[in-house]
């Protein structure tokens, strides 16, 4: 569930403060739409049950709502790395988005993802009582949090992207699979 929720919390959050330069990735306001995702490792210790996000569609910039719940059968410590690829069609050819400034398909520490998501001396979200580093084995339920995206998206990154995860700590601990539409207004 942790996974999840970093991955897009992560993707929103780095979205939001990328700068794009260049005169040809116009901005606009843009709307994400049809968001899914699947457990791509059925049997891995982390495991999310249920995920929403809301309203859909999404405008960005704007205000997104996501609730979650899942759980983990082992403890989460330093060392867990995140790992994200980021995919689009683009002219019929489907294209790795590159980790450009820490934003696109990037490997990230998990625990340090977890404090520029949340950071230190703010609280958890309502729901959950622990959004650091170690996260002790067990179940964990996120109620319904609100993020604000303040900035507006490139034009390229219209259309349906897909993102693979995977959560490692010397094995694989989590994988999740999900999609997203973007579209600009």
């Amino acid at each position: 569930m942790k996974t999840i929720l970093v991955f897009l919390f992560a993707t929103l959050v780095a979205l939001d403060a990328a700068r794009i330069d260049g005169t040809l990735l116009k901005k606009k306001v843009v709307t994400l739409k049809h968001f899914s995702y699947t457990n791509c490792g059925p049997q891995d210790p982390v495991n999310i049950k249920t995920a929403n996000v809301s309203p859909d569609p999404i405008q960005v910039p704007g205000t997104i709502t996501v609730s979650a719940d899942g759980s983990t059968t082992v403890d989460i410590t330093s060392g867990a790395m995140l790992h994200v690829n980021i995919t689009k069609i683009i002219a019929g050819v489907l294209i790795v988005i590159p980790c450009i400034d820490n934003v696109g398909s990037c490997t990230y520490d998990f625990c340090d993802l977890l404090d520029v998501v949340f950071p230190s001396g703010t609280p958890c979200p309502s729901g959950m009582s622990v959004c650091h580093c170690p996260i002790p084995a067990g179940s964990y339920t996120l109620s319904p949090f609100t993020y604000e995206i303040t900035t507006k998206l490139p034009e390229i990154v219209n259309g349906d992207i897909q993102f693979h995860a995977t959560l490692n700590s010397n094995t694989e601990l989590a994988c999740v699979d999900a999609s997203i539409t973007i579209k600009g207004n």
